[in-house]
């Protein structure tokens, strides 16, 4: 195992582990940095699948199917952890954080628009 495959190794690992910490935080937490870490963390999911969608490398095909897998449904998953953290108590708590509602629809649109 060479060394590329090592560390495509860790970051697939550490995609998976990330996606459960970014799911478990925006259910567990109150705060809006919430809003911002699942946007970011969706972005970087969705860059990488673009990114071995594309590639014809040889280096990266033995991984290519295994990242386009992950990095697709990681930020499925994310988003309907998203609706369940989403605030429904009262219509005016959802006025008031129209971004989440926003983020939401808008990566629920783009990972839509890639499958």
């Amino acid at each position: 195992m060479g060394l590329l495959n090592t560390l495509l190794l860790i970051i697939f690992v550490g995609i998976v582990f990330s996606g459960i910490a970014v799911s478990t935080y925006l259910v567990g937490t109150e705060g809006k940095t919430r809003w911002l870490v699942y946007p970011v963390f969706c972005a970087i999911c969705i860059g990488i699948f673009l990114f071995f969608k594309n590639t014809m490398n040889l280096n990266f095909l033995p991984w290519r199917n295994a990242y386009l897998i992950l990095t697709f449904y990681v930020p499925v998953v994310c988003t309907l952890m998203a609706f369940i953290a989403i605030p429904k108590t009262s219509l005016k708590a959802l006025k008031e954080s129209i971004v989440p509602a926003v983020s939401i629809f808008a990566i629920g649109g783009i990972l839509l628009m890639i499958f």
